[in-house]
């Protein structure tokens, strides 16, 4: 579910994961993630741009976000990209 959907906005479930990830135009991109409150992992990644611009980006920030989640988390992905 979005979170901005959410009744509760927190990001204070034990039981649940929480990525929020980025991507710029430049080609950077980034993934960070909580549970229960607490910072779990967070990188930020770099590669040439592509012709996908922004969208790519975005791809990328996606799946580095899932690259760093714990096996069988509970997991809420918070993207600004519009698929």
């Amino acid at each position: 579910p979005w979170l901005r959907l959410r009744a509760e906005r927190a990001c204070d479930d034990p039981g649940r994961v929480y990525a929020f990830t980025d991507g710029t135009t430049r080609g950077s991109y980034a993934a960070v993630l909580v549970r229960g409150g607490e910072l779990l992992a967070e990188e930020c990644r770099w590669r040439p741009p592509t012709r996908t611009r922004n969208v790519g980006a975005e791809w990328d920030g996606f799946v580095l976000g899932l690259e760093l989640a714990p096996r069988r988390a509970r997991l809420t992905i918070v993207v600004d990209l519009l698929w």
